[in-house]
């Protein structure tokens, strides 16, 4: 948050900032990354000054960033939102995860990679995975089962290849929902619920998308979201052309 501004004074892209007493660039970052996972496509919305970039600045925004070599920060692309265009915290609602497992830490617990397979499919056979949290002296209970789309023992070897996490590690793959019926599920508790609270794995996040059925767009595929939200628009107007006609 504090490194993105200067990097694009640098490059001469006008954030807006907000008005009063502490002005702040306006840039949202959704979701959250959790703390200390690694992320490898994450997305940011970013409010400038009108008209303040033009299609050949837009073209090259990714290459002049990455040729300020910031260690462990790469740009892969960028696109310039209309005004009817969704920002990301109303597209983005289901997030990949991978958790990397050291072999070690199986070894030491006595745990095969069978039993753990198991113990993950008798996790997932309940109807509720219950975690506690205490917030300010309060403890609340939340079931995060419905946050959990897919898991997968031994998927994700990619990320944790892309990520440049070395050792023996086991890869296991999350499918989460991140909208808002589904937001306080958090990973590393998902994890713990899974794994138990002893076996530790390092947690990245490899991509951010959008499900609508059996559709997965990317958050900047805008064509593709535009397409989407005016046939999602055209069926509310033709349910309330139908409600109309049928009201007595």
């Amino acid at each position: 948050v504090r490194l993105f501004p200067r990097l694009f004074r640098r490059i001469g892209l006008p954030v807006y900032y907000s008005e009063g007493y502490n002005p702040n660039p306006q840039m949202s970052f959704t979701p959250a990354l959790p703390l200390g996972a690694a992320g490898l496509a994450e997305l940011v919305d970013i409010k400038l000054i009108e008209d303040a970039l033009t299609p050949e600045k837009l073209d090259s925004f990714a290459y002049e960033l990455n040729a300020l070599k910031v260690p462990g920060l790469e740009f892969f692309g960028a696109r310039l939102l209309s005004p009817d265009d969704r920002p990301l915290a109303h597209i983005i609602n289901e997030a990949r995860l991978v958790a990397a497992i050291p072999r070690s830490a199986l070894r030491d617990q006595c745990i095969s990679v069978d039993a753990l397979e198991e113990k993950i499919r008798s996790r997932l056979a309940m109807e509720s995975l219950f975690v506690y949290r205490e917030t300010r002296g309060i403890k609340r209970k939340f079931d995060v089962r419905s946050a959990l789309r897919g898991v997968r023992l031994g998927a994700g070897q990619d990320a944790i290849e892309s990520a440049g996490l070395g050792g023996d590690l086991i890869p296991l793959e999350l499918v989460v929902g991140v909208d808002s019926e589904t937001a306080q599920a958090r990973p590393n508790e998902i994890l713990e619920v899974l794994l138990g609270s002893t076996l530790e794995a390092r947690l990245i996040r490899a991509s951010l998308h959008y499900r609508h059925g059996d559709e997965i767009l990317h958050p900047l595929d805008l064509e593709a979201h535009r397409r989407l939200n005016a046939a999602q628009q055209a069926a509310k107007e033709s349910k309330k052309v139908r409600d109309a006609e049928l009201s007595p």
